[in-house]
């Protein structure tokens, strides 16, 4: 198939598309700003397996206005009132069962026009930023090129929790656990050993 695929953020890594289709990378709130445009440019976005919290909808503006969204995931209902469409069942199994109803009627994709040929391209940053602190762009980008290529990340939550997932690049979806996101902490503390 020939579509753009994007994760939540904690599933970051996931997708490894071949030549047909786009990896967005993250779908909602850390989407670089030309992957979340695509996104919402979609007609269908086809949800599997993922909760679409606050956070992975973009607080609503994760999908475009008409785009028609369906869910398939293990739960009874629907985990948003954004969805559409929602099926209760196995994502392998439905899944399965798409592809083979699209090869039966010899499906092709039409060539897609792309609004951003580099939709996953981030701020740069500047040395310092403008209160003469280290720019957090700049600061991120540096880190990934200093860190290995196997990295595991966890990330708190709070104002810079979007900056490892947005900027570093990680080798599977075992790279990064976003506590924040997760547990949507509004403090957290560990006591000393």
């Amino acid at each position: 198939m020939a579509a753009d695929v994007a994760t939540s953020a904690p599933a970051r890594g996931f997708f490894h598309p071949s030549g047909n289709s786009r990896d967005l990378v993250v779908c909602g709130g850390f989407a670089a700003t030309g992957a979340a445009s695509e996104i919402r440019r979609a007609n269908v976005a086809l949800v599997l397996g993922a909760g679409l919290n606050q956070f992975t909808m973009a607080f609503g503006e994760a999908f475009g206005e008409l785009a028609e969204v369906l869910q398939v995931d293990l739960e009874t209902q629907t985990t948003n009132p954004r969805i559409n469409h929602f099926i209760s069942a196995d994502n392998t199994t439905v899944v399965a069962a798409v592809l083979l109803k699209l090869r039966t009627q010899n499906f092709h994709a039409p060539r897609r026009l792309y609004l951003d040929d580099n939709p996953l391209t981030c701020p740069g940053g500047d040395a310092l930023a403008a209160d003469g602190r280290l720019d957090p762009h700049s600061l991120m980008r540096q880190l990934n090129g200093i860190l290995p290529a196997n990295k595991f990340v966890a990330s708190d939550g709070g104002h810079f929790i979007g900056g490892a997932n947005t900027y570093f690049d990680l080798e599977s979806r075992d790279s990064i656990v976003l506590l924040g996101t997760a547990f949507n902490p509004s403090a957290s503390a560990s006591p000393p050993p």
